[in-house]
């Protein structure tokens, strides 16, 4: 494991939302041995590895994401779900932890795109989202989301949506979600990462899920002869000095013109500061976005190909791909990478909206 600390300073946004599990502030380490020391750690990329706890730390905060799936020929992934709890933990323990990938979008091989890794850490998990779907209908053929367990709080991701081909028999609460008159689950909640929005053909797409507290938004569906859908909002907790509600952005679904696969004006949006919008070559999805260099790089977008947009790309972490335009077998957007973020210090707290540790984080790829 390599690690990486960001060598410029920044500015410490304070989290501005209700709080979240319970938990009084751990300031002095149990049984004497002073204050514990301020830390923070966040750990990227993909795979197993082990964290070594600090010297004086016996207590810390531990945020866990699982990653998101893949889109797919008819509609988005799922998002991933997350966990967090204030652990207590040995000086010099150490901790194994394993982390989620995001799932690849859909190929002609794979239709349904991939699902989602879980990620774990001690006795936290947050699973993966499920794959998309590869036939359109019901609410019964939506992505399923990740869901986090051994949390004091656990949050579940969005659902990825489903493409419909007319209203015919849509849910009216599905139908007024679309027209942007409401929220749907393809919201993350508790901490759990958006949903990948429904792919469409002679139609506007569905938009990525906003994630909740840490989570990515899921990434816009991709359109034929019609709009991409737009990416999904980030939840708008902080690391210390990125706030992301402005980076963490689905990247937004490519569009086509429904002849030659010429891309048209309007394709889906959003993307962060880092990401792109979806209005690329050919009807390519955006990439999704992440908060800076270090924590590259985000979920790749869909490529499109002749009248088939791209889907987009999910926000990190643990965002759903969105779903393939013309119900392509190629294009869907990738999901999220999963995600491990801790903290200790004298007033952090078994709490989403904890103080944050003023001290730069230290990153673990």
């Amino acid at each position: 494991m390599s690690l990486i600390v960001p060598k410029k300073p920044q500015i410490l946004y304070a989290p501005m939302l209700s709080s979240f599990g319970g938990g009084s502030a751990r300031g002095f380490n149990p049984g004497g041995g002073g204050v514990i020391p301020e830390g923070a750690h966040v750990i990227v990329g993909t795979g197993a590895g082990n964290f070594t706890v600090p010297a004086g730390v016996t207590a810390m905060r531990v945020v866990v994401v699982g990653g998101g799936a893949g889109g797919a020929t008819f509609g988005g992934g799922g998002g991933g779900g997350a966990a967090m709890k204030l652990l207590s933990v040995t000086p010099g323990e150490t901790i194994a932890y394993q982390l989620g990938a995001g799932g690849a979008g859909c190929t002609t091989n794979v239709p349904r795109g991939n699902n989602g890794g879980s990620t774990n850490f001690s006795n936290l998990s947050a699973s993966g989202g499920t794959r998309g779907p590869d036939s359109q209908g019901g609410p019964q053929n939506e992505a399923g989301p990740g869901s986090g367990t051994g949390g004091t709080v656990n949050g579940t991701g969005g659902y990825g949506m489903v493409y419909y081909a007319s209203d015919n028999g849509m849910p009216q609460d599905y139908i007024n979600w679309r027209n942007g008159n409401a929220s749907y689950r393809v919201v993350g909640s508790n901490g759990g990462a958006g949903g990948g929005g429904f792919s469409q053909d002679n139609a506007a797409a569905g938009p990525g899920g906003t994630g909740s507290f840490f989570g990515g938004g899921g990434g816009g569906g991709g359109a034929d002869n019609g709009v991409g859908g737009n990416g999904g909002n980030a939840g708008n907790s902080a690391i210390y000095g990125n706030a992301f509600a402005n980076n963490m952005y689905g990247g937004g679904g490519g569009s086509s013109d429904g002849t030659n696969g010429q891309p048209i004006s309007g394709g889906g949006t959003f993307g962060g500061e880092n990401g792109k919008a979806g209005q690329g070559s050919a009807g390519n999805g955006g990439d999704g976005g992440y908060p800076s260099s270090v924590f590259s790089p985000g979920a790749q977008g869909g490529t499109g190909t002749g009248q088939q947009a791209g889907g987009g790309g999910a926000g990190w972490p643990g965002g759903g791909g969105g779903g393939a335009g013309h119900n392509g077998e190629n294009g869907g957007g990738d999901g999220g990478r999963g995600m491990i973020y801790i903290i200790h210090g004298p007033e952090v707290t078994d709490s989403y909206t904890s103080p944050i540790p003023q001290v730069q984080p230290t990153v673990i790829t």
